[in-house]
């Protein structure tokens, strides 16, 4: 039988959810397109409820040594963790993917 994983998103995660939608709906007058990108990137966040390993680990350090996952979405990259003991997923952001990671990651809570 396959292992469903429960999906987590926190609050720092959530929080950048938000300022993306913001951005494109208020600095790019574009709601449409802010609907479309938020459900784009909860479409694939919900995905990972089943084999969420088979998404790489992020290159960047030290957020691959600690098993954080850089996972591609539209123009984003989710990022998260996996809780193996409690069969969960933990969602830790969302980052515009052409903004410099390394220094987007520095500011990402793990929890």
């Amino acid at each position: 039988m396959i292992s469903k994983y429960k999906i987590e998103v926190t609050a720092f995660a959530e929080a950048s959810v938000r300022s993306i939608t913001d951005y494109i709906r208020n600095g790019l007058k574009a709601p449409q397109a802010a609907q479309n990108t938020v459900r784009m990137l909860f479409n694939a966040i919900n995905k990972l409820d089943i084999f969420p390993n088979k998404i790489k680990l992020t290159e960047e350090e030290p957020w691959h040594t600690e098993g954080v996952h850089q996972m591609a979405v539209g123009n984003y990259y989710v990022y998260f963790w996996i809780n193996e003991p409690e069969t969960k997923v933990i969602i830790t952001d969302d980052i515009y993917a052409k903004r410099d990671q390394k220094d987007a990651l520095a500011d990402m809570s793990m929890t």
